[in-house]
């Protein structure tokens, strides 16, 4: 653990408790602190190639080490993963494979649909915010060499928004193929 994670805790901390003033000055102190620095491109912060971004104040990163890995070992760790390590990341992704035009792949990663966002969470993105654009895939492109008849690789095979307008956007760009998936919670008709 950093000083600068802990100041960032600690800030949050104060936020909860209401001591604002207190709050402010911990965040500008990490703020200052030249370790860390703002992703250019806030979709950035999610490349895979970017591992070591200056942006986090607070990673568990994979590691060999059993204390901070969850690997399974029969002794030091005998519930831990096969794989080891926090695999959140792969679970939030949409079951995009059993679409017309889709098959797994690398670049859309694994379809272990486990994780949603609730509308709340979506709600707090305006239409302005680029972080929803950089938080969440929304198009998924044909690359099945199974397609049906007129779908040719590339064409939009899955468009999903919470945006009702924009929704309609893009289904005017291939109407005939495009799956359009919307975000909906239980208690929404």
């Amino acid at each position: 653990m950093t000083k600068g994670a802990a100041q960032a805790f600690l800030a949050r901390m104060y936020l909860t408790r209401g001591m604002n003033k207190e709050a402010l000055e911990m965040a500008q102190a990490v703020l200052a602190n030249t370790s860390y620095k703002l992703e250019a491109n806030y979709a950035d912060l999610w490349k895979m190639s970017n591992l070591k971004t200056k942006e986090a104040i607070y990673v568990v990163d994979y590691s060999a080490n059993l204390a901070i890995n969850d690997l399974a070992n029969a002794t030091f760790n005998p519930y831990g993963h096969s794989r080891g390590s926090n695999n959140g990341h792969l679970l939030f992704l949409m079951k995009y494979d059993d679409r017309p035009g889709m098959t797994r792949d690398i670049a859309n990663g694994r379809p272990f649909n486990r994780y949603m966002p609730s509308r709340f969470l979506l709600d707090l993105y305006s239409d302005e915010d680029a972080r929803y654009e950089g938080s969440f895939q929304q198009v998924w492109y044909a690359n099945s060499t199974s397609r049906p008849a007129g779908m040719n690789l590339g064409d939009t095979a899955v468009y999903c928004t919470k945006r009702k307008s924009r929704m309609r956007l893009k289904r005017r760009a291939n109407t005939r193929f495009t799956t359009v998936v919307r975000f909906i919670m239980p208690t929404e008709p």
